[in-house]
């Protein structure tokens, strides 16, 4: 089977809609978003810290940490992505507060100390050769301090529709779902890494019809529907899996 990345094209005019994203689209990366920082407060982590978020891309979520007060650092293995995502941080007088650089996860080493929290999110991961994933978690794990998080974001492959981004053709998401480890294959991964207490939260539990419905008239409705889902840990199946674990050395 041919890698993910000899059938999906990244240029710049791939990133530039990607931050111009609407609709459900833009709902999917705020659910995704608002997930995370559900996870965080379940492990207790959501106070500032330090994270790495591999596969960048535009800087979103060093943005959104760095706007917290966390110490961010971002890489992305592709040249576009990270001079897109420099030019973002300059727009948001962020470039000077968060490190931006290419990088691999198959071979990026960090000096100094590890992270609090370390996210691969939106399908980053599936990028990742099947033959290197573990060794790339295995490589993460390494990177987490003690008590860190890692959180990894990807497609749910049990979805009735192959549905992720409008940016992807119906030919790309298939390809996207077909790259992508289901749940349990995920989990056992992370946990394969080293990482425990392994947690799954089901990201964006709606149709695309049904977000777009609900928009005109309350653009939060998606958000706040999930929220109440997590509060009152009502599970249902969503477009998105979180995986989350973390790093406990005895």
């Amino acid at each position: 089977m041919k890698e993910l990345s000899s059938l999906l094209t990244y240029d710049p005019n791939w990133y530039h809609q990607y931050q111009r994203l609407d609709g459900s689209d833009s709902s999917k990366k705020s659910l995704e978003a608002d997930a995370l920082m559900h996870a965080l407060r379940g492990y207790r982590r959501n106070h500032p810290g330090t994270i790495l978020d591999v596969g960048t891309a535009t800087a979103r979520y060093p943005i959104i940490f760095s706007n917290l007060g966390w110490k961010a650092t971002g890489i992305d293995a592709s040249d576009a992505a990270v001079s897109i995502a420099q030019k973002e941080l300059l727009r948001c007088g962020l470039l000077h507060r968060v490190e931006i650089s290419q990088g691999d996860v198959r071979d990026w080493e960090h000096r100094g100390e590890g992270f609090d929290v370390i996210t691969c999110m939106m399908g980053t991961f599936t990028h990742i050769p099947e033959a290197d994933r573990q060794s790339a978690l295995q490589r993460l794990f390494l990177n987490t301090k003690k008590g860190g998080i890692l959180a990894v974001s990807n497609w749910n492959t049990e979805w009735p529709n192959p549905t992720t981004l409008s940016l992807y053709s119906y030919k790309e998401r298939v390809q996207l779902l077909k790259h992508s480890p289901d749940t349990q294959d995920l989990s056992d991964m992370i946990t394969q890494a080293g990482f425990t207490d392994v947690r799954v939260y089901n990201v964006c539990p709606f149709m695309d019809a049904q977000i777009d419905h609900w928009l005109p008239w309350d653009e939060q409705s998606p958000r706040l529907l999930q929220q109440h889902l997590f509060q009152h840990d009502i599970v249902l199946q969503g477009q998105l899996v979180l995986v989350t674990g973390q790093r406990n050395d005895h």
